[in-house]
């Protein structure tokens, strides 16, 4: 029997459906109709070495001469009503449109941020494109879900090898070594006027396959320095968070610095924030060439369609926020899904 632990979440059916509502109504329609267009066409110079295709939400293919690394691995975007009163799971054809097969071929290891389904939903599908040897780098839960899938690839839990602001945590190499990633502890926000739905986590494998967005719990939250390695040493560094985490959340220690400086960061600007706490202090640690912004549209609404910010004006806060935090040659791009940088 599967075991599952909560915290901090209603208990009374009701109140959960009420709860997924709301959190999908939010996520879904609480931002403006306009465009951030004028956000997105914010000039990039390109690395010609490093390339990276933002598929939405969290989900990242960043390819280092043919060494790839995909993150938080979730395309398919089920709308909302049928996400919070339905059953939910890949959708296939539309998948195919957006991510050729071929792509996938190359992927070394793959990160999730945590156990959610905007997050993980799509993984056991393109596992069946990924190579056999390309390395999971879930939370426990994440792997007790995935234990249904019977999937080739091998699952390293991440859990016990993350670090925080103070620690070091330890490196998992993909099987080639031309990738290698390092977790920190991160925190996920509240979803909804402060409630925090589907915060529990699974401490047995599921038998049988999740088909609704409840069986997705989210498990312990990660954040992930990520080193593309060229003749043993890290070539480029990226910093991954798909979760709004407020210091000291999210940090790590400042010394990993001395062998590599952060090339790039991948950060989440969906919600609202004490910019003190985030994104000031990541920022301030890492010092990064280039800023990143994700997980900042609706993941109910088709990629066919215009993205949709989940709040325009949060949205446009957070970039002039952030883009005062660095220095004026370090470009701010917000993420347009399905776009190459």
């Amino acid at each position: 029997m599967t075991t599952v632990v909560f915290s901090r979440i209603p208990t009374d059916p009701f109140r959960v459906l009420i709860c997924l509502l709301l959190t999908a109504f939010a996520f879904g329609c609480a931002g403006s109709r306009n465009s951030v267009q004028s956000l997105q066409q914010q000039p990039c110079t390109p690395d010609p070495d490093f390339h990276v295709r933002y598929l939405g939400t969290g989900c990242f293919l960043m390819d280092f001469k043919g060494n790839k690394l995909l993150t938080d691995p979730f395309v398919s975007n089920p709308r909302a009503l049928r996400t919070v009163a339905g059953t939910i799971g890949t959708d296939t054809a539309y998948l195919d449109r957006h991510l050729h097969k071929e792509d996938l071929q190359g992927v070394r290891m793959v990160t999730a941020g945590h156990a959610h389904y905007d997050h993980l939903l799509d993984l056991p599908y393109l596992c069946s494109h990924i190579p056999t040897d390309a390395r999971l780098c879930v939370n426990s839960t994440a792997k007790h879900i995935l234990a249904s899938y019977g999937l080739a690839q091998p699952i390293c839990i991440m859990d016990s090898l993350k670090g925080d602001s103070l620690t070091e945590g330890q490196w998992a190499y993909s099987a080639d070594s031309s990738i290698r990633v390092m977790a920190f502890s991160s925190l996920h926000p509240p979803q909804f006027m402060g409630i925090h739905i589907l915060n529990g986590r699974l401490t047995e494998d599921m038998v049988e396959r999740p088909t609704r967005m409840r069986d997705w719990l989210q498990g312990r939250t990660h954040a992930f320095l990520a080193d593309f390695m060229e003749n043993g040493r890290p070539a480029r560094r990226i910093y991954f968070s798909s979760s709004m985490a407020p210091a000291p959340f999210g940090l790590f220690p400042p010394r990993l610095l001395t062998e590599k400086s952060v090339d790039a960061i991948f950060i989440g600007a969906s919600g609202d924030h004490d910019a003190h706490r985030y994104p000031r202090p990541i920022i301030e640690l890492t010092r990064p060439a280039k800023v990143y912004l994700i997980h900042w549209e609706s993941f109910f609404r088709s990629k066919d369609r215009k993205a949709r910010a989940i709040n325009r004006n949060r949205l446009i806060r957070f970039y002039k926020e952030t883009k005062a935090m660095v220095n004026d040659s370090v470009p701010v791009i917000v993420a347009s899904p399905l776009r190459a940088y």
